[in-house]
């Protein structure tokens, strides 16, 4: 279960989740000492709708965890 914060209000009440864009790219393991210097870096961005303020605002998850504070209009 994703934790996400509205950039807005502050509060952690949402419904959505729909995925707004994805990037697909190949991306070759390099290791070195047993570990994957160049891991999947592929994200997907997600538009979630606030319960508490009526906003929607963009999450960007993938190779590391982002949440934008862009709130969709």
């Amino acid at each position: 279960m994703n934790n996400w914060i509205c950039p807005n209000c502050g509060k952690s009440d949402y419904t959505g989740g729909d995925v707004g864009m994805k990037t697909l790219m190949y991306f070759e393991p390099h290791y070195i000492d047993g570990v994957n210097v160049n891991p999947d870096r592929n994200t997907t961005t997600y538009i979630v709708h606030c319960c508490n303020c009526d906003k929607d605002f963009s999450v960007k998850m993938g190779y590391e965890f982002e949440q934008t504070d862009e709130i969709i209009k």
